[in-house]
């Protein structure tokens, strides 16, 4: 429905005048002065020129023109602001308001009214031209209202020469309703006259299209590393119904490509991507009773990482040159492999690290990558490791014998062919490594994890000061002897499942702490001349368990054994 005029219509008794919902004519019987009015429940604005014209202002003068901003619809209208280029010749001097307002933002009753007076000074030379934004919270009017976010805004002309443009007519009601079913006025059917008292019968039929609002959104998913294949998926949703129709998406800023919705989405498969930062626009246009949108987004492709294949070599004996038998990584794509250590360098005994820097011929999808493996150097001969000096050795092997007089070595599933001797220095056993022959330890650190000591394991004379000894999980196919230390002793501490000696365990003349608990003993177990606090749990013993001289407190039980004697009587 329209309404062609803003100007009051005085009609006199008995005049008639088009009715502007319909061809026919209607009967006003008394003489009124008509306010023009829209019956539509929401703002709307109602400009008294479609744009200003100052006529000939002489350069240096000042000139003025009066807009008026006025509430034709049924509800406040929230006038937030009335704005010109930054600079210009134009300038709105003054503000008044129906409602007493006399700046900005206010809000309009129904029916209310704001005059914006434009003063201009006129410049040297061509006369200046600019444009007055009014941002408000009608979505209709006579002047195009476009959104801006929540609000809406009115552009109006202003032009230093020439003269002022009529006011277009009122808008057509048809505005977005958050419902969405049709309302039809049909013919003979009265409602109140909003320009006067009276009714108004209307004979025509008039049918309101009820539009909804849509809203954007962009999902990437995939396609954030180099190589994967990337989608967006384009969702266009209505708080009164499922969106339909098509909506396209832009890459790049390239051509749009056009889906249709299904259940209000749409998946756009943008493929492999190259490195960098990408943009993404997606528009819907305004299709069956569903208002336009759009969105845009960014995202980003990163740089792949190229895939290294490199197994740990296996062992090679001390002496052998590094070749392409151990220096042989692989990669996904091309480019060039820098090893360290370089092919031709010979390694010291133990296990060690090779690193390989891997660097891909295209630079700009793939980035540079380094791996590192391992690699075991066994010896053929004896070990004798000094202060300063550490060997790892795992799942490798000495032939000969180990001495350790300072330094650290670590075994882990690893084999030593005959004795180890250790006076000083730090000595690990682990993984199940083996000593073939027997392990005397006289000084420094020792943990003796799950292993096996073919021989003896003697040791002694340890001296105060040094950090405790610790064996949990070793079989010992001959004596254990842990005597004269000064450091406190772990044999089978409390949280280990203990150790099997196929001899004798001998703990004699030690001053510091001792646990002596879970351990399976073939021959005798005797704990004598001990002068700290001992404990002795949870022991098997084949043969005697026999227990004199030491010092109190001297605790234990739980312990199984075939004769028990001394302090251990009751143990």
């Amino acid at each position: 429905m329209s309404i062609t005029v803003k100007e009051a219509i005085n009609v006199g008794d008995s005049e008639s005048f088009p009715d502007v919902f319909g061809s026919e004519s209607i009967k006003v019987t008394d003489a009124v002065t008509v306010t023009p009015l829209i019956n539509v429940a929401a703002p709307v604005a109602f400009f008294s020129a479609g744009g200003l014209g100052f006529g000939n202002v002489a350069a240096g003068q000042t000139g003025t023109q009066a807009l008026t901003l006025s509430e034709i619809g049924q509800a406040p209208l929230t006038i937030s602001s009335a704005v010109l280029s930054q600079g210009s010749a134009f300038a709105v001097s003054q503000i008044s308001c129906s409602n007493g307002a006399t700046s900005l933002p206010t809000v309009l009753p129904v029916g209310g009214a704001c005059t914006f007076v434009i003063s201009y000074i006129a410049p040297s030379g061509a006369a200046a031209n600019d444009r007055l934004n009014l941002t408000d919270s009608a979505a209709l009017g006579n002047i195009p209202s476009v959104p801006s976010g929540s609000s809406y805004t009115q552009s109006i002309a202003l032009n230093g020469s020439g003269g002022s443009t009529p006011p277009p007519p009122p808008p057509p009601a048809i505005i977005p309703i958050v419902d969405n079913e049709a309302i039809h006025v049909t013919d003979t059917s009265s409602f109140p006259d909003v320009f006067d008292s009276e009714k108004i019968t209307v004979t025509g039929q008039v049918s309101v299209r009820v539009l909804n609002t849509t809203t954007i959104s962009i999902t990437v998913t995939g396609g954030t590393v180099y190589g994967a294949p990337t989608s967006a998926i384009v969702s266009v949703s209505s708080p009164t119904a499922t969106v339909a129709g098509n909506v396209t998406l832009s890459f790049d800023g390239g051509t749009p490509a056009t889906l249709s919705l299904s259940s209000g989405s749409a998946t756009f498969n943008l493929g492999t991507l190259s490195v960098g930062p990408h943009a993404l626009t997606a528009n819907f246009a305004a299709q069956g009773n569903f208002l336009s949108s759009s969105a845009a987004t960014k995202f980003a492709v990163a740089q792949a990482t190229p895939t290294i294949t490199w197994a740990n070599p296996a062992p090679i004996t001390f002496g052998t040159a590094l070749s392409s038998t151990q220096l042989n990584a692989r990669a996904s794509v091309p480019g060039t492999f820098v090893y360290s250590p370089a092919a031709g360098t010979i390694l010291n005994p133990g296990t060690q690290n090779l690193s390989v820097t891997f660097a891909p011929t295209n630079t700009r999808d793939y980035q540079t990558v380094t791996q590192t493996v391992s690699i075991t150097v066994n010896l053929n001969g004896s070990l004798s490791i000094h202060p300063g000096q550490t060997y790892t050795f795992t799942n490798g092997s000495i032939s000969g014998n180990v001495t350790l007089a300072g330094g650290t070595l670590i075994l882990n599933g690893s084999t030593i062919g005959n004795n180890l001797t250790m006076s000083s220095g730090s000595l690990t056993l682990a993984g199940n490594s083996t000593i073939s022959g027997s392990v005397q330890i006289q000084g420094g650190s020792f943990s003796i994890g799950p292993s096996t000591i073919k021989g003896n394991l003697l040791i002694t004379n340890i001296p105060t000061g040094s950090s405790s000894g610790v064996i949990c999980g070793a079989r010992v196919n001959g004596n254990l002897q842990f005597q004269s230390n000064g450091i406190p002793g772990q044999i089978g501490p409390a949280t280990c499942s203990g150790n099997t000696i196929a001899g004798n365990l001998l703990i004699t003349g030690n001053t510091a702490a001792l646990q002596i608990y879970k351990n399976t003993v073939g021959g005798n177990l005797q704990v004598q001349s001990n002068t700290g606090s001992a404990q002795v749990l949870n022991n098997t013993v084949q043969n005697l368990l026999q227990c004199s001289g030491n010092w109190s407190p001297f605790t234990g039980g739980k312990n199984t054994a075939t004769s028990k004697q001394g302090q251990c009587s009751n143990f």
